[in-house]
Order: structure tokens, then C-alpha cells, then sequence
């Protein structure tokens, strides 16, 4: 035997709708079969095979929806032809898969850039987004979730090689491993259950779907709504062969059933030598920003370490000297909008007011300037500076005393040398 799925469009429509029919049925009982072993083995604490029995399950039941799309599809389009071959894709039926839980997508080209953005066969990533080239994500999930491979870092043209194996799924730290964790049944597989029940599978019901759905094509403008009232005629015409579908079973197709998607391509696309050198031109501006240091900041270092230590003196009678309560870098948790009214009658918030009412606007723009730029993931000093010659005059004084303990961070990333670029050790915001 081989497989033959794309000996289906030589079929005429009656013999299409019952042999399409008898495989629905079969693919959603394997598919509720593969997601109930997937359960059992959720509850049997082995989560990282029910991970990957639940993506099975899930690749199932996108059958169902890549069958029921080559029913909506008009037998005369060209792109007919390809799209039983997503039938085999791994990738195009986890694309599948994932626009059931994206029930919001607004229109057919929000769902489009969604799905061009998924079939990416190389993208860049990492804490600055240019960091490292990957491959497409859904398939080294998948690959990764499965197997042992040898690899190599495509970064650059001399990458290292390393192993990667796959590694356990994480519960909540205060669950114990051995027991079950909470378990959701993939949407993919719902949907297909619900359109099974409606009728959809069945060989009227596929006739139906035919005459609701192979007259219209849908545009980038296309808008869930116009898709909902395609689905909601859709269920009418349904239920005249199928009485039995329940309210909650017609509203979760009304909305995790998405628009037609033979129109899309959903094969991989790319290579890694255009993301190298996007990748090389991202750097090399990054280290370039980064080295920008005019205009220099129009206050001297004793003055803002002045300020500093008066803001600091207030956080402390503020959060007391016992304090508890700690961040991850050894510093109290601070909050200075949550801060009750009475400690702004505290001696330190007035010395440390008296300290900033004396600062000429050329400092205050200054300090804004340098806790913004604390605080910025990219070190973009002029970009900062010149936010704060424009925003600054509007802020109250409470604003710009809010920014008090980034101030001498600010001034000391200003005055640091400039830094090569590394990948994944960029972007570190002071503590």
C-alpha cells in the first residue's frame, strides 16, 4: 500500500463526501483515542509523554479541519490541488492546530501574517530579538520533545555542534512530581469532536458545507464577523440533518472554526543567510547606539550622588530598616506610586524635595534623562535624552523624584565604556 490522500480530488463530489465522511469518522475516534492516552499519562505523572501524545492527538484531529477546508475549497481554484498535501505536514497541521486557539484573529490577514509568521523556516530571537538564528519553532518543538540530535549553531558560519535531548515537562514548584497536574483537552481535538457531532463529517453534512462555503473566498479585509455568519448558516443548514447538537457544542464552533485556509501557504519558507546578515546589520547598530553619548547630561556626578543618597535615605525610612520584603538583586521592594501619602511628610522626602526644587530645568531634564535610560533594555542615550528635553517640562515633581533610584544607575551606564555586542548578555537593566 501507499498513501493516495491526494486521490481524492479526482473524485467526483458524491464519492468526495462519503469517502471524505468515512475517514472523519475514523480520524476523530484516533484522535480522541491519542488524547485520552495523553491523559492518563498526564495522571500518571509522565508528563513529558503525555506532551507529546497530546501533540499527536492534536496533528489528528487537524486532519478533520484540513479535509472539511478541501470541501470549502471551489474545485476550481489552483490552489486545490496542494492542499491535500498538508494531509502529511507535520508543520501546516500544527499550523492548523493553533488557529483553533486563537479565537479573536479580526481578519483573514491578521490570520495570514499569523500563519506566514509560524511557517518561518529561520527566524531571529533572543533577549534583543537578533541574538541567535533558530530554526521554525513548531517543528523543533516537536523534533526536540522527541528525540536525541546532534546540531549546530547557524549564527554564524562557524557554529559549534552540541547534542540537545529532550527534557521533562515542569510542574509547579509546590507540586509534587508524582502527581497529576491539571489537564486540558487540546482545542484542535474539541473542534473536531464538535463538527463531528454537528454533522460535519457525515456525507450530507459535507454536501452542506459545500454549498455554504465554495462560493466565497476570503480577502484580507475579510473580518470574523462575516466568518461567523458563514458558520452560524453553516450550523443551520447542519442541524436540518442533525438534530442533536447542544447550544455549547455550536458555540464553540461559531468560535474556534476559522477561516478557510486554502488560500495560505503554509509550507516553510526563508533561509539563514539573509537573517545573518539581517542579523550582522542589527549588531552592528545596536554597538553603534550604544556608543552615542551626546549631548552629555547637563548635571555633575557629586550632584546627582547627592540626590541619590537623599532619595535613598527616604526609600529606607519609608521601608523601614527591618524590612523584609526583597527583590531577587538583594533590594527592597519599592514602589513609589503605591507609597501612603503620610511618608511624604516624612524629614528625608522633605529634605530630599528642598535638594530637587533647587535643580535648574537643564538638570531636570538631565536626571529624567538618565533614569530613563537606567531603564531602557537598548543603551539609546540620545534617543532618551531627547525624549526628556520634550516630555520632562510637563511632569510633576513627583514623576521625576519617582525615577530616583535609577538616576545614579543611569549615570554610571552613561559614563561605562561602550560594549561589544554579545548575544544574550545585551540588554541587562541595572540594579
Amino acid at each position: 500500500m501507499k498513501r493516495a490522500i491526494l486521490n481524492l480530488q479526482q473524485l467526483a463530489d458524491n464519492a468526495l463526501f462519503e469517502t471524505i465522511s468515512e475517514g472523519i469518522s475514523l480520524i476523530v475516534n484516533n484522535a480522541v483515542d491519542l488524547n485520552e492516552s495523553s491523559y492518563c499519562l498526564n495522571q500518571a505523572g509522565k508528563f513529558r509523554a503525555s506532551e507529546i501524545m497530546s501533540g499527536f492527538a492534536e496533528e489528528e484531529a487537524a486532519k478533520v479541519l484540513i479535509l472539511i477546508d478541501f470541501v470549502r475549497c471551489p474545485r476550481d481554484v489552483k490552489e486545490r490541488g496542494r492542499l491535500l498535501k498538508r494531509f502529511y505536514s507535520h508543520l501546516a497541521k500544527r499550523i492548523y492546530a493553533m488557529t483553533c486557539e486563537y479565537p479573536n484573529i479580526a481578519s483573514f490577514g491578521e490570520l495570514k501574517k499569523l500563519v506566514d509568521h509560524e511557517r518561518r523556516a529561520w527566524y531571529l530571537d533572543g533577549p534583543n530579538d537578533v541574538d541567535w538564528i533558530f530554526r521554525n519553532a513548531i517543528s523543533t518543538k516537536r523534533e526536540q520533545d522527541l528525540y536525541v540530535d546532534y546540531v549546530q549553531n547557524v549564527t554564524d558560519e562557524a557554529g559549534a555542534n552540541f547534542w540537545v535531548a529532550p527534557t521533562d515537562i515542569l510542574v509547579a514548584p509546590d507540586e509534587p512530581l508524582n502527581s497529576p497536574s491539571e489537564y486540558a483537552v487540546p482545542d484542535c481535538v474539541r473542534l473536531a469532536q464538535a463538527l463531528s457531532k454537528a454533522g460535519a463529517g457525515s456525507t450530507d453534512g459535507l454536501a452542506e458545507i459545500a454549498n455554504a462555503w465554495r462560493g466565497f473566498q476570503p480577502k484580507p479585509e475579510t473580518d470574523r464577523g462575516q466568518i461567523r455568519d458563514l458558520i452560524a448558516d453553516t450550523l443551520d443548514r447542519l442541524a436540518l440533518n442533525c438534530d442533536c447538537v447542544d447550544q455549547p457544542t455550536a458555540q464553540f464552533i461559531l468560535w474556534r472554526w476559522t477561516f478557510p485556509m486554502w488560500p495560505l501557504e503554509v509550507t516553510e519558507q526563508g533561509d539563514n543567510n539573509d537573517l545573518r546578515e539581517q542579523r550582522r546589520a542589527m549588531t552592528a547598530w545596536i554597538e553603534d547606539t550604544e556608543a552615542k553619548r551626546d549631548p552629555p547630561p547637563a548635571i555633575t556626578r557629586p550632584r546627582v550622588e547627592e540626590l541619590s543618597e537623599a532619595y535613598a535615605a527616604w526609600e529606607h525610612d519609608v521601608d523601614g530598616p527591618d524590612s523584609k520584603v526583597q527583590k531577587k538583586d538583594g533590594r527592597r521592594s519599592f514602589h513609589f506610586s503605591k507609597v501612603d501619602s503620610k511618608f511624604f511628610e516624612l524629614p528625608s522626602y522633605k529634605i530630599l524635595e528642598q535638594k530637587f526644587g533647587s535643580l535648574n530645568d537643564e538638570e531636570r531634564i538631565a536626571l529624567v534623562a538618565l533614569g530613563w535610560f537606567a531603564c531602557d533594555h537598548l543603551a539609546n542615550w540620545p534617543e532618551a535624552h531627547k525624549r526628556a528635553v520634550k516630555q520632562a517640562p510637563t511632569q510633576d515633581d513627583g514623576y521625576q523624584i519617582s525615577l530616583g533610584r535609577y538616576w545614579l544607575p543611569g549615570l554610571d551606564r552613561w559614563e561605562a565604556s561602550p560594549q561589544p555586542f554579545v548575544a544574550g548578555q545585551w540588554h541587562k537593566r541595572p540594579h
